[in-house]
Formats: structure tokens, C-alpha cells, sequence
């Protein structure tokens, strides 16, 4: 969770699939690392990223995520679009 209150963390979340989530924020601009850990319990993992995060272009506060095992990630850079 630290990473997600540096300076530079701009998105957080959760996915079954990072390489595809990643490849997806690429085309929309995003630009910098992603940062991914595995999870058994992603909406579990996300809902507390969320809590502790302030990134700036995350609109939801609670996650959607199944409760099965998967990643959370968060993106730190900048958003090009």
C-alpha cells in the first residue's frame, strides 16, 4: 500500500488480467509503471487500496471486484489524453 501514497501514483485497482489492463490504459494515456501484487481476495486487497490511496483518476471509493483471487496494481506517471 505504500506505493499508492507516493508522489506519482495516479490510478489503483484491481484485475484478473494485468498485461491486459495495462495494455488498456496505455491506449488511453497513461504513461510510467504499473505496480502489480497478487491477491486471494481482490475486492477484499482493492477496497483497502482504495481507502488508503489518492490517486487522482480513480472515480469509485468501493470496489466491483469479485472476491476471488486476482491483482491489485497501481499506476504511477502521468496521464497523457
Amino acid at each position: 500500500m505504500y506505493i499508492a501514497n507516493q508522489r506519482g501514483a495516479i490510478r489503483s485497482g484491481a484485475t484478473i488480467d494485468p498485461d491486459r489492463r495495462a495494455a488498456e490504459y496505455g491506449r488511453e494515456g497513461y504513461r510510467g509503471d504499473m505496480y502489480v501484487a497478487r491477491t486471494t481476495n481482490t475486492m477484499k486487497a482493492e477496497d483497502r487500496l482504495l481507502e488508503q490511496s489518492n490517486t487522482r483518476y480513480n472515480d469509485q471509493g468501493r470496489s466491483n471486484a469479485q472476491e476471488k483471487a486476482g491483482y491489485i496494481y497501481v499506476n504511477v506517471g502521468q496521464r497523457r489524453n
